[in-house]
This record gives C-alpha cells, sequence and structure tokens, in this order.
C-alpha cells in the first residue's frame, strides 16, 4: 500500500509537472507569438520610416531637379539672348567696316584730289613768276 501510494504520488507529481509543461509551452508558444507578431510590426514600422525616408529624398529630389531645369531654362534663355546680341554687333562690326572702308577709299579720293591741286598751284605758280618775269621784262623795254 505504501508503494501504491508512493507510486501514486509520484505519478500525481509527474501529471502536475506535464500539466504544467503543457501549460508552459502555450505560454511559450504565447510568448513567441506575440514576439514574432511584436518584431513584425518593428519590421513593418522600419519598412514605413525607410519609405518615408525615401519618399522625402525622392520629393526633395525632384524639387531640386524642378530648381535645376529652372536655372537651365534661364541660362539658355541667357545664351540665346548673348547670341542674338552677338549677331547684332557681327551686323553693326561689318557695316561700320564696311563705312570705314567707304570712308577711307573717300580719303585716297580725297588725297589724290588735293595732291593734284597742290601740282596745279606749283605749276599755276611757276606760271605766275613767268609771268611776272615777263611784265618786269616788258616793263623794262617799255621803259627804255
Amino acid at each position: 500500500v505504501q508503494d501504491l501510494t508512493d507510486s501514486n504520488l509520484e505519478l500525481k507529481l509527474i501529471l502536475d509537472m506535464y500539466r504544467r509543461e503543457s501549460t508552459d509551452s502555450r505560454d511559450v508558444l504565447a510568448a513567441r507569438d506575440l514576439e514574432y507578431k511584436a518584431w513584425a510590426h518593428v519590421h513593418s514600422l522600419k519598412s514605413s520610416l525607410d519609405e518615408q525616408s525615401l519618399e522625402l529624398r525622392v520629393k526633395t529630389a525632384i524639387e531640386a531637379e524642378a530648381i535645376s531645369q529652372q536655372r537651365l531654362a534661364a541660362a539658355e534663355a541667357e545664351i540665346a539672348d548673348m547670341r542674338q546680341k552677338l549677331e547684332a554687333f557681327k551686323r553693326d562690326m561689318v557695316s561700320l567696316s564696311d563705312a570705314l572702308k567707304s570712308k577711307n577709299e573717300e580719303i585716297e579720293a580725297y588725297l589724290s584730289e588735293i595732291e593734284t591741286i597742290g601740282q596745279s598751284y606749283d605749276d599755276m605758280q611757276t606760271q605766275n613768276q613767268q609771268l611776272l618775269q615777263q611784265i618786269t621784262e616788258r616793263d623794262d623795254y617799255n621803259i627804255k
């Protein structure tokens, strides 16, 4: 009877241990499940944060690209304006160059005309000297 009582007590103890173990394993499983859910939630939040960070970087990049496009458009407009000014300056330079050539030709013509007039003046001076000499000779002849 004593052995049976001890055996019964041992079996009750083993049964109690199994109950605790099965209860504990359920708690462990529930805890693990909660841990996995919490880890999944943390991972989800981290992904969401990464997405928000990525969206913010994309938004910043888009804004920077828009600003760059505006600057590029302004620079292209300025380049086009400068090209127009350059073309206008080239046309003015060609026009002024042609005018300068024309003035140089006029100057050459005037210089040639001045030389001709100077030569004629020298010739007239020589002729006047001869005429004065002739007049002086006639006066001398008439006086004699």
